[in-house]
């Protein structure tokens, strides 16, 4: 983490460290969320991979970019409001 280059991780290792720049890829059905393991309740799986996505954007300390699909948005980004997000289509 001390390496003054570019950083890349899991949401889960971004946990606690916070850095000038942060950019989160993949954010798209099927992904981000995962879809759950059998064995665990679908809401809480739901809710825990919704957290997981605001520890990774709330690591930014200047700058946030989000990559999300048009095609196959994720559920998390749907609904977000265009007056606080600049978003663009790439």
């Amino acid at each position: 983490l001390n390496h003054p280059g570019v950083k890349i991780m899991t949401m889960h290792a971004a946990k606690g460290l916070q850095f000038p720049i942060v950019i989160v890829f993949g954010v798209e059905q099927g992904i981000v969320p995962t879809q759950p393991k059998l064995e665990i309740d679908s809401e809480v799986h739901y809710l825990n991979e919704k957290r997981l996505l605001f520890v990774a954007c709330s690591r930014a300390m200047r700058r946030l970019l989000v990559f999300a699909s048009k095609d196959r948005p994720s559920p998390f980004v749907q609904n977000w409001n265009t007056e606080l997000w600049e978003i663009e289509d790439i």
